[in-house]
C-alpha cells in the first residue's frame, strides 16, 4: 500500500499572518503560549484584519457582507496557518516554498521540496 504524499505550499501570506498574530499566555493547567482564538490578528473582525494585513481590497455587498470569494480565500489561508506554523517551528525557517510531510503522523517530519519566492 502506497503512502499518500502530504504537500503544503508555505506562502508569504502565511508568514505575514503569523507575524501579526496576537499571542497571549493561557493559564489553563500548567499554562502555555496561545493565539487568541477570538482576536488572532488583533481585533474581533478576523477577516477584515486579515484583509488589511494582506493588503487585499475589501468589497462589500449591499448588506455589508464581504465579497464571497475573498471571504473563502481568507478563511482557507487562516486555517492553513496551523500547518504553516508546524513547518516554521519544526524546521526553524521562514522560507516560502513547497514542503512535504514524510510521516503523516509526525508533525516534525516536514522537509523543503522546492523554495519559492
Amino acid at each position: 500500500m502506497k503512502k499518500e504524499q502530504i504537500l503544503f505550499t508555505l506562502t508569504k501570506e502565511h508568514l505575514e499572518l503569523m507575524r501579526n498574530m496576537y499571542w497571549d499566555w493561557n493559564l489553563a493547567e500548567f499554562g502555555a503560549p496561545t493565539v487568541d482564538p477570538k482576536r488572532p490578528y488583533g481585533n474581533s473582525d478576523v477577516l477584515d484584519d486579515m484583509a488589511k494585513i494582506l493588503h487585499k481590497k475589501i468589497v462589500y455587498d449591499k448588506e455589508g457582507m464581504m465579497q464571497e470569494e475573498l471571504e473563502e480565500e481568507l478563511e482557507r489561508v487562516h486555517q492553513e496557518t496551523q500547518t504553516a506554523l508546524q513547518i516554521v517551528l519544526s524546521l526553524r525557517t521562514f522560507k516560502p516554498g513547497v514542503y512535504k510531510k514524510q510521516d503523516e503522523y509526525d508533525d516534525q517530519s516536514w522537509i523543503l521540496v522546492k523554495e519559492t519566492k
